[in-house]
Order: structure tokens, then C-alpha cells, then sequence
């Protein structure tokens, strides 16, 4: 039950992150603002909620196929994987001696199936998701604790 109140919680959450949502200069359509989105969500994740994390970048993969179309679906993982990872090496930059016994995540990709997606696209995503998902643990252990 508990899962699901965290769930429920953060959904909530997502619906008024005060960050721009949609991208779009004139004549083009609009896009859902996934690096904005991912910044304000991640920023809200405390310490041993990993949960929360995975929700975040899900949500922004989804909501930016939402505001594109499914057959978008790749350039949306694409994107996401860039956010992770630049976050990757802000964290890296911020706890470069925590970080120095952290060894470089490895997945294996040998052939991934999803529809309309390359394999490189989603071992681009999978391996950015990973080191970004080790590198956040590291973060979120080194952070002074706010309450």
C-alpha cells in the first residue's frame, strides 16, 4: 500500500512542478520539456527512494511520447539518455573522491527488442540509465541529511 501512496504521491507532484512544460517556438509543435522535467522531479528524490528515480525518468519518457506521438519514441529515449548523462557528470564534478572507486557500469545489449527502436538506441539509453542510477546513490548518500 505504501508503493502505491509513493506512486500515487509523486504523480501528484509531477502535475505541478512549477518548470515549463512544453517546448515550441513558433511554427513548430509543441514538446514536452523532458530536461526540465527531469531536473525538477530528480531534485525532489531523497536518500533510498531509487523508486522515485526510476519514476521520474519513465514519466519523462512517456510524457514526451505523449506530446510527440509514439512513432517519436526513440528520439524521447535519446533525449533522456542526454539528460542522464550530463547529470552524470555534474555528480561525478560535484564528489569526484566518492567517485573514485565507482567502476563504469557494464550491460550487457547484445539484442534488444522493442518496436521502432534501434539496439543502439536502447543500449545508449540502458548504459546512460545505469551510471546515472549508481552515480545518484552516490549523490544522494554524500548529501547532508535537510530533516
Amino acid at each position: 500500500m505504501k508503493v502505491v501512496q509513493s506512486i500515487t504521491a509523486a504523480f501528484i507532484a509531477s502535475l505541478v512542478l512549477p518548470a515549463p512544460m512544453l517546448q515550441a517556438q513558433p511554427g513548430q509543435e509543441a514538446m514536452f520539456d523532458s530536461h526540465g522535467y527531469l531536473t525538477a522531479c530528480s531534485s525532489r528524490v531523497s536518500k533510498g527512494a531509487m523508486l522515485m528515480l526510476r519514476l521520474c525518468v519513465s514519466s519523462a519518457i512517456k510524457l514526451c511520447n505523449l506530446s510527440l506521438g509514439p512513432q517519436r519514441l526513440g528520439g524521447c529515449m535519446a533525449s533522456t539518455a542526454l539528460w542522464l548523462e550530463h547529470d552524470s557528470k555534474r555528480i561525478a564534478q560535484e564528489y569526484p573522491r566518492a567517485l573514485n572507486e565507482q567502476e563504469e557500469p557494464q550491460i550487457e545489449c547484445s539484442n534488444p527488442q522493442v518496436a521502432n527502436l534501434t539496439s543502439t538506441q536502447i543500449c545508449a539509453y540502458q548504459m546512460a540509465l545505469l551510471k546515472w542510477f549508481k552515480l545518484r546513490v552516490v549523490e544522494l548518500d554524500q548529501r547532508p541529511r535537510t530533516r
